[in-house]
């Protein structure tokens, strides 16, 4: 269950980053980056912040909070026919 949330989770990243800001996922140190972090716990799972404002150029990480070791695969639902696809391998 908890894989196809981080899948879930991943492409609403995509879709998001694709469709509305054009977004580049850079390192944390670069000049610009904005943090939102993808939370799971008790209270429920959300974005934080939920909303956030951008300057061109700026770029935007998606942090995963509390996520155990494994391997969490992820797609871009709209290019899934074109094989845009990755994994993130938590160690």
């Amino acid at each position: 269950m908890r894989n196809g949330l981080i899948v879930a989770i991943l492409g609403v990243v995509c879709l998001s980053a694709m469709a509305a800001l054009d977004v580049v996922v850079m390192p944390r140190e670069r000049s610009g980056a904005h943090v939102v972090r993808m939370i799971g716990d008790a209270a429920g799972y959300r974005f934080e912040p939920a909303s956030i404002a951008i300057s061109v150029g700026d770029s935007v990480v998606f942090e995963v909070a509390d996520v155990p070791p494994g391997r969490y695969p992820f797609y871009c639902v709209p290019h899934l026919a074109l094989h845009m696809r990755g994994e993130v391998i938590v160690r």
